[in-house]
């Protein structure tokens, strides 16, 4: 599946050569968050780490999942398939409350069902959590 539309939103399976873009989404999603939810240090030390290296190989080890709106990446979904997890979940804060976060989790959802998963581990920060509540997980 190189990539399918659902309701003006482009899904496609993300690859190693998409970490730049999926780690400039990250990065842009947690800076908004600064103030809200978590302070600048907290903001900091998230991002510390981040290197377009370590997407790369994330996306390597992982089922990815991302939209697009043309060619610009607007979220991304990773699965770790062994241990049934949803490892990242980003969405560009300038269309957060869009129902791409809900669409991607959906996506995720069906490949674990797909791989007879009982259940999606996910630990989650305090922005995902409300949305991840709305699709049934069970924050602990």
């Amino acid at each position: 599946m190189p990539g399918c539309t659902i309701g003006a939103v482009q899904f496609q399976r993300l690859n190693a050569s998409h970490a730049a873009a999926t780690r400039a989404v990250a990065e842009r999603s947690i800076r908004q968050t600064e103030g809200t939810l978590y302070s600048a240090t907290q903001v900091e030390a998230w991002l510390h780490g981040m290197s377009e290296e370590r997407f790369r190989q994330r996306l390597s080890e992982t089922w990815a999942i991302g939209t697009f709106d043309g060619a610009d990446l607007t979220g991304f979904a990773t699965f770790v398939e062994a241990t049934s997890e949803l490892d990242l979940l980003y969405v560009d804060p300038d269309l957060w409350r869009r129902g791409l976060g809900r669409r991607l989790v959906r996506r995720i959802k069906d490949h674990a069902r797909f791989f007879e998963a009982s259940e999606i581990r996910v630990d989650a920060s305090l922005l995902a959590r409300p949305l991840l509540e709305s699709q049934g997980y069970t924050v602990w």
